[in-house]
């Protein structure tokens, strides 16, 4: 009985050991995905003002990976989604796209100091 036992548990975790990369790498790349979505909107979001501050040339799709280090920007550390933006002080000028709206976690934006 008690070999019967560890073999299910041995086989068990075999197959839990067998799957687990395939769970991180889905995981992974869900991750990787929203933050190219976030990117995209905050690039888009870039492009609709009449002029901006040169510190916002980081704000490129393909710098996706440090989105939540990007000026202005702050994230929840746990899922990486922007929560703050703050582009007060960098001398922006245009309107804010509505593109904005596709920030889903995003609770606090600065505009004007």
């Amino acid at each position: 009985m008690a070999d019967r036992i560890f073999t299910f548990f041995l086989v068990l975790s075999s197959i839990s050991l067998l799957f687990s990369p395939i769970l991180c790498s889905s995981s992974s790349s869900s991750l990787n995905l929203s933050l190219v979505r976030q990117a995209k909107v905050l690039f888009s979001i870039k492009q609709s003002f009449d002029s901006y501050d040169p510190s916002l040339d980081s704000w490129t799709v393909p710098n996706f990976n440090s989105l939540c280090s990007w000026t202005g920007v702050s994230c929840d550390n746990l899922n990486q989604s922007i929560t703050r933006l703050d582009i007060s002080n960098l001398n922006i000028s245009g309107t804010l796209s509505p593109e904005v709206s596709r920030l889903p976690s995003l609770v606090s934006q600065t505009l004007k100091s």
